[in-house]
């Protein structure tokens, strides 16, 4: 990742942060993480929780060579009357 943002040009902040056991972070959706490899004999586990706003819906979005981006919730949740994603889908995105 470091070597793809270099060759773009894109600024970024390398941090690291440990956590310790029952801790949690809660970053923006813009926060690139990830987690060294586990080289323990004990299964790494672990909770995503991803909150938005009730205003949040639907908004396409294009890449450099204009083809259509798409992230996996869009291909999990139902469609809209005009076959978007629906981020309201409460299978996918509950009301909590």
């Amino acid at each position: 990742m470091k070597q793809y943002l270099n060759e773009k040009g894109i600024h970024y902040k390398l941090s690291y942060m440990t956590l310790k056991k029952g801790q949690f972070s809660v970053h923006s959706c813009r926060t690139i993480h990830c987690s060294p490899q586990n080289i323990s004999n004990k299964n790494r586990i672990a909770l995503v929780m991803h909150f938005q706003d009730e205003s949040n819906r639907y908004q396409p979005a294009f890449n450099q060579n204009g083809e259509k981006i798409t992230i996996g919730y869009d291909k999990l949740c139902r469609t809209d009357k005009f076959g978007n994603p629906d981020y309201q889908d409460p299978n996918l995105f509950p009301l909590i």
